[in-house]
């Protein structure tokens, strides 16, 4: 379901903090599921390609289910930083 989707998060410092990381990553998720309702991220992320960091989603959809996102740099441009998120398994 979210395999493959690519948002960019900018900062001057080379790590994107903890609430904009998660603001980043709810908004393009509510772009493919309209019922994610809140993202939750235990900290910043490095900029540095391949840097990762597992988010937890949680959707109003009725059951309040909860999946774990994962969130990868891929791709590093002097201050913007590139990265994708996807649904983990299990």
């Amino acid at each position: 379901m979210l395999a493959g989707v690519a948002i960019t998060g900018c900062s001057s410092t080379g790590t994107v903090t903890k609430a904009n990381l998660e603001s980043d990553v709810l908004t393009q998720m509510q772009t493919v599921d309209p019922t994610t309702s809140v993202v939750t991220c235990p900290g910043d992320i490095e900029g540095k390609l391949g840097a990762t960091i597992t988010c937890e989603a949680s959707f109003d959809d009725g059951a309040n289910t909860k999946r774990a996102v994962l969130v990868e740099v891929v791709g590093v441009d002097g201050d913007k930083i590139e990265f994708s998120i996807k649904g983990k398994a299990g």
